[in-house]
C-alpha cells in the first residue's frame, strides 16, 4: 500500500500534523482535510497554555473517542467530550453553542480539522480552532494532561 503523507492547514506545513495514510479512500480523507482546513483556525500548544493561563473565555471541545479520554485530557473547566461522530448531532439539537470559542482536540489534529470545519461549515459557528498536532502535540510540547489518577507530564 502506498503511503501518503498530508499537512494539515491550508497553504501551511506543520510538521508536528502531518498524517501517515493509506487505503483505498485516503484521497477522500485528504481532501477533506483539505476543504475543512478551510474553516477553521489552527492554534499552537503554547497559544492555547497561553489562552490557559490568561483565563480567556472558550471552550475545549474534545472529539476522540472515550478509551482516549481515559489517558488524560487538558485541565480546563468548560471541557466537552463529544466523540467525532457525534459532533453533528450534538450540534444540529443545539447542545453545542454555536457563540461560544473553541479549541477542538483529537490524537493528532485529524478529528478535529474534519468536527470543527463542519461546525463552521454546516451550522455557522464562527469561532473553531484546532489544535495543532492535537494531545500528542500538547504533551510533545511539555504541557500536562489530568485524569483519574492525577496530573501528568510526558517528556
Amino acid at each position: 500500500m502506498k503511503k501518503l503523507l498530508i499537512a494539515l492547514g491550508l497553504g501551511l506545513v506543520f510538521s508536528t500534523s502531518l498524517f501517515a495514510i493509506s487505503g483505498p479512500y485516503a484521497d477522500v480523507f485528504i481532501s477533506q482535510l483539505k476543504e475543512n482546513s478551510k474553516y477553521v483556525k489552527f492554534i499552537t500548544p503554547q497559544t492555547l497554555h497561553d489562552w490557559i493561563q490568561k483565563d480567556k473565555d472558550f471552550a475545549i471541545l474534545d472529539v476522540r473517542e472515550p478509551d482516549e479520554w481515559k489517558a488524560g485530557e487538558i485541565d480546563w473547566p468548560e471541557y466537552y467530550e463529544i466523540p467525532r461522530g457525534f459532533v453533528d448531532v450534538m450540534a444540529a439539537q443545539g447542545a453545542i453553542d454555536p457563540k461560544k470559542v473553541y479549541v477542538v482536540v483529537c490524537a493528532k489534529g485529524g478529528r478535529a480539522t474534519l468536527a470543527g470545519g463542519e461546525l463552521a461549515k454546516l451550522y455557522h459557528f464562527k469561532h473553531i480552532y484546532v489544535l495543532k498536532g492535537g494531545m500528542k502535540g500538547w504533551l510533545k510540547a511539555g504541557y500536562p494532561v489530568i485524569n483519574k489518577l492525577g496530573e501528568l507530564y510526558f517528556k
